[in-house]
């Protein structure tokens, strides 16, 4: 229908009504917002912790779909199994997880979703592998005070030997 034709056929304040709406609609369709009410997927981030088998990862909260989020539901598994580790609950206004303990040089996949009143988003995805396990080096290599301490053990014992 022509704006002429929705001049004869509704008043001012409808027009102007419509109007707003095919303009809201427009702007909901061009900036890929969903208008279900359901928020969007979480954009992920992941930084590796000081050990290599614990990670942090951040979520950027993205539209919610004109809802209050609730929670995140978090979820993440090995990508060589299909066993997924017990869901995550975190409430609304987290930022991130710090997943520890993870197997060494193994590469996982995380899901994060963002629930409101309408539903839950899609889940945000990311993967990432986990750094390979680092060796140790037993402290006696190239270290002088391992010597003395050792040579100042074996003088005391000897002492006390010596003077029992």
């Amino acid at each position: 229908m022509s704006n002429q034709g929705l001049q004869a056929h509704y008043p001012a304040t409808q027009q102007s009504l419509l109007r707003r709406t095919e303009q809201i609609m427009r702007s909901l369709k061009e900036n890929n917002t969903s208008a279900s009410g359901e928020p969007s997927a979480p954009k992920l981030e992941v930084k590796v912790q000081n050990r290599g088998n614990s990670l942090k990862v951040n979520w950027i909260k993205q539209d919610d779909g004109g809802s209050p989020i609730k929670h995140y539901l978090v979820r993440y598994k090995a990508k060589h199994t299909s066993h997924w580790k017990p869901e995550i609950r975190l409430p609304n206004g987290s930022e991130y997880v710090v997943l520890s303990g993870l197997d060494w040089n193994t590469e996982y996949e995380i899901h994060v979703v963002a629930e409101n009143q309408q539903g839950k988003s899609e889940p945000g995805i990311l993967s990432f592998r986990t750094a390979i396990e680092p060796t140790t080096i037993p402290a006696t290599l190239g270290c002088r005070c391992v010597t003395y301490s050792l040579a100042a053990l074996l003088l005391s014992m000897l002492t006390v030997h010596w003077l029992s």
